[in-house]
C-alpha cells in the first residue's frame, strides 16, 4: 500500500528496537570498559616510571648533598664540631630539644 508515492514500512516491533537498543548500549559499555583499562594500564605505567626517576634523583642528590638527611648531631660532628643535646620542658608544658656547641674545632677548653 502506497501513499503520495512514498513506499508503506511495515512498523518494527518494539521489542526489536529495544533488543537493538541493549546491544548498543552493551558494546558502549564494553567499548569504555577496554578504554577504561587501557587507561588504568597507562596512569600505573606513569607512576611506576615517575617512581623510578624521583628515586633515582633522590639517590643522586644524596650524594651531592651529604648532610641532607643528617641530625644537627651528625651534622655538627661532620664538620668536626662538639656537639651537645638537651631536652627543655617549657612553662606550657612542651617539651623543646636544644643543640649546643659547646666550643670551636680546636679549642676544647672553655
Amino acid at each position: 500500500m502506497e501513499e503520495a508515492g512514498l513506499p508503506f514500512e511495515e512498523p518494527t516491533p518494539i521489542s526489536f528496537v529495544a533488543k537493538l537498543r541493549t546491544a548498543e548500549i552493551k558494546q558502549y559499555n564494553e567499548d569504555v570498559t577496554v578504554a577504561a583499562g587501557g587507561m588504568w594500564v597507562f596512569l600505573i605505567l606513569a607512576c611506576l616510571i615517575q617512581q623510578t626517576t624521583n628515586s633515582e634523583d633522590s639517590f643522586s642528590r644524596r650524594h651531592l648533598n651529604p648532610e641532607g638527611f643528617m641530625t644537627i648531631p651528625e651534622i655538627t660532628q661532620y664538620w668536626g664540631y662538639p656537639s651537645e643535646e638537651y631536652q627543655v620542658l617549657t612553662d606550657d608544658g612542651f617539651y623543646l630539644q636544644l643543640n649546643r656547641i659547646p666550643y670551636g674545632k680546636h679549642c676544647p677548653h672553655h
